[in-house]
């Protein structure tokens, strides 16, 4: 990603700190790290020994990057989310929905908000249920935000990742909605499947929704986008493998 700044965020080979000062780096001690390209030099935002892994996903004009870095918890390795400030060279660590829960924040517009995908599943198994989400980097205290819990309607979608947000604060989500159908000896069978959405903000808040891209009760809205084609980029990719596991534990319900 790259701001209006000519600021660039990504990744990149990197070597780790060692703590040892007469240790020279080889190749293979080497990993991918999240790097900032800025004044024509490309700069590790951490060389922190205990993270194995990361990416930056986005940068906002204010110069505040956001993405994760890999990291061992409770023996597995977990996506730390992080917030990295260019112009002090701070590195942090995000909230996270819970201790070892990974978290992949993908956007963060210039009011701070970031957006992402993250594990809402306690469970230690290796694959875990997501679920879209949104954060204040103003407003820490408050945690991330489950997207399915402010949509402040009735609906059968359920937001698996959240992949763009703009200066609106319009949310652009990946959601799994079940459909039923009728197969060739009359049994009626029901899968689930993706589909794009855009979330409206109403006052700032993500209140109330419809199908058809109305608001009820005075809140938000949620508008359906057609999906065209077959290609996926890879936030509907992410979205798309949760849904192959939901497949492969329901795929067929019939009645």
């Amino acid at each position: 990603a790259v701001n209006n700044n000519g600021i660039a965020v990504g990744q990149s080979w990197t070597y780790p700190d060692s703590g040892e000062e007469d240790e020279e780096p080889t190749p293979a001690s080497r990993i991918r790290l999240p790097v900032v390209f800025i004044d024509g030099e490309t700069r590790a935002m951490t060389t922190h020994p205990d993270y194995l892994w990361g990416s930056a996903a986005d940068i906002n004009d204010d110069n505040s990057a956001v993405g994760y870095v890999l990291r061992m918890v409770q023996g597995q390795r977990r996506a730390i989310p992080f917030q990295y400030d260019v112009d002090t060279e701070t590195f942090s660590e995000l909230p996270a929905f819970f201790k070892g829960s990974s978290t992949y924040p993908k956007a963060v517009n210039n009011q701070g908000i970031v957006v992402g995908t993250a594990e809402i599943d306690y469970s230690l198994d290796t694959i875990r249920r997501q679920a879209g989400f949104y954060l204040d980097l103003n407003n820490l205290e408050q945690g991330l935000i489950n997207l399915n819990d402010v949509v402040g309607c009735e609906t059968t979608h359920f937001i698996v990742s959240a992949d763009a947000i703009n200066e609106q604060n319009q949310i652009l989500v990946t959601s799994v909605i079940e459909q039923r159908t009728e197969d060739s000896d009359g049994l009626i069978v029901g899968e689930q499947v993706a589909q794009t959405l855009l979330l409206n903000p109403f006052n700032g808040d993500f209140e109330g929704c419809d199908d058809n891209g109305g608001g009820s009760g005075g809140g938000g809205s949620v508008a359906p986008i057609e999906r065209q084609g077959a290609s996926m980029h890879w936030p509907t990719l992410l979205g798309m493998f949760l849904l192959g596991g939901l497949i492969t534990i329901r795929r067929k319900i019939r009645s």
